[in-house]
């Protein structure tokens, strides 16, 4: 029996409630690049969380048609780790960094080098500071190698590397 198919569903659609500027294709052009760069699969951005958040050290944007510009934060899987896209007013999209620890995630009113400061949970309740490194992007700031870290998170670094 012949059949005529369809092609009338997206594969890897974004849901009603991911916006335009966050689904930009300068912002997926800097999602592959972080997918080029470290070990992530199209299946660790499928369905994976996300928030967009003004990182910039001066004043949030009040009207909507300015969030074009804000940074993207993903949290992958159940990890500890984030990975940022961030964004500027002209539409760029670069590979922002990455954070590690749990929720509650804070981005705090400290700017450093032009962008604010992050703050994630360790396993053990303290707080983690991520600072914004010019050329590099967000990362563990010093002292991170000293980090309390449970086990699952330990295994999952000695496997990365």
């Amino acid at each position: 029996m012949s059949n005529t198919v369809t092609f009338d569903r997206t594969y890897a659609d974004f849901g009603g409630e991911v916006r335009e500027f966050e689904k930009a294709p300068e912002v997926i052009a800097a999602i592959n690049v972080l997918m080029k760069e470290w070990p992530y699969s199209i299946e660790d951005f499928l369905g994976a969380r996300f928030t967009a958040e003004w990182l910039g050290s001066d004043q949030r944007p009040a009207k909507v048609r300015d969030l074009n510009d804000h940074d993207l934060i993903f949290e992958m899987g159940d990890t500890g780790f984030y990975e940022l896209v961030l964004r500027n007013d002209r539409g760029d999209s670069v590979y922002g960094g990455w954070l590690i620890g749990l929720e509650p995630v804070v981005v705090t009113d400290e700017v450093v080098h032009g962008h604010r400061v992050i703050l994630t949970t360790l396993e053990d309740g303290t707080q983690q500071r991520h600072d914004y490194f010019p050329n590099l992007g967000y990362g563990p700031a010093s002292g991170a190698s000293a980090m309390a870290l449970g086990r699952e998170t330990q295994d999952m670094l000695r496997r990365a590397v």
